[in-house]
């Protein structure tokens, strides 16, 4: 079977200018009022797959990494909005004849054999730590249907980690959820970004006893035992991206 098929260049293109069909839309039902009784009609399986495809792209574009998928031949056929903000001017990769490609010479060969090793069914993580600031983003590189498809179809799939601060929108949500404060909000942001209580103070301008005081307020209030708790919960959230990010 081929793998395009199951993931065809047209359906990893639609997020990119998704057209939204609604299936059953005559059986959905306004506010207040009954929806009608019996089965929905049934979509045949191309609306269907229009209809996951459309609902692949918009899922893909509430992620705060970037999410990349390279046919056979190495050339693109979707970036998410993360992906594609990471390949301006100051990012590691940039796109050259619709192919992925790193930025800096030195960085061609590691990405090209990372990008050869998924054609054959293996994965690769890329930690470019020696580039210049702003600090790069590892990369994992892998296949995404190996096994399910002949050569020609293989797809590879890149993403890329979150960005370090960014506008750290599900740590704001994760304070709303615990009820925090503004300034205890502003403290765990800190603590996300590796900073200590003393730089905290100094940040802020305040004493070291007020922040250790606020950091309390939020352990208590999110029943984590640490900071360092505290810090791996938050880095479990889902990683979701801003409503401008996602419009710029």
């Amino acid at each position: 079977m081929s793998a395009l098929s199951a993931l065809s260049p047209s359906s990893v293109h639609s997020a990119v200018n998704p057209a939204v069909h609604r299936p059953h839309a005559a059986a959905v039902a306004a506010p207040g009022v009954a929806p009608p009784r019996g089965p929905a009609p049934a979509l045949s399986s191309a609306s269907a797959s229009d209809w996951a495809s459309t609902a692949l792209g918009l899922v893909l574009e509430q992620l705060d990494h970037g999410i990349t998928v390279l046919d056979a031949q190495g050339h693109l056929l979707h970036a998410n909005r993360a992906a594609l903000r990471s390949f301006g001017e100051q990012g590691m990769l940039c796109l050259r004849d619709g192919q992925l490609r790193a930025r800096r010479p030195a960085d061609a060969d590691r990405l090209e054999r990372a990008l050869c090793d998924a054609r054959r069914g293996l994965r690769s993580l890329l930690c470019f730590e020696e580039h210049p600031q702003p600090p790069s983003l590892p990369l994992l590189v892998m296949p995404l249907n190996a096994g399910r498809c002949e050569a020609g179809d293989m797809l590879t799939l890149v993403i890329s980690g979150r960005c370090a601060g960014g506008d750290m929108l599900h740590v704001e949500m994760f304070a709303r959820a615990h009820h925090l404060t503004s300034a205890e909000c502003a403290v765990l942001k800190s603590l996300c970004l590796g900073h200590n209580p003393t730089e905290l103070a100094q940040q802020h301008g305040v004493q070291v006893s007020t922040v250790r005081t606020q950091i309390g307020s939020v352990r208590q209030k999110t029943r984590t035992r640490s900071i360092r708790e505290l810090v791996s919960l938050v880095q479990g959230l889902p990683p979701v991206v801003s409503l401008l990010a996602r419009m710029g």
